[in-house]
């Protein structure tokens, strides 16, 4: 994995990250991700080898906010 990737793969974990879309067709006709972050108009872009590396490590931060999210809205004040 690239520096760049490492880099990314960083931002999502400091939860930068705001949104993702996962595009069937990308460079060479290959499914690729666009990343979404903070305060950047910028997006970048994940390549065909990396994509799945990358949707797992997403589909994991989905699914602990999804908890947090529903355990958080269940509290008694």
């Amino acid at each position: 994995m690239n520096a760049k990737y490492e880099k990314l793969k960083e931002r999502i974990l400091n939860n930068e990250l705001i949104g993702y879309e996962y595009v069937e067709r990308f460079a060479n006709n290959h499914p690729g991700l666009i990343l979404f972050f903070k305060g950047e108009s910028r997006i970048h872009t994940i390549g065909h080898k990396s994509v799945e590396e990358f949707r797992e490590l997403v589909n994991d931060l989905e699914l602990r906010f999804a908890l947090f999210t529903k355990s958080f809205h269940g509290a008694q004040y």
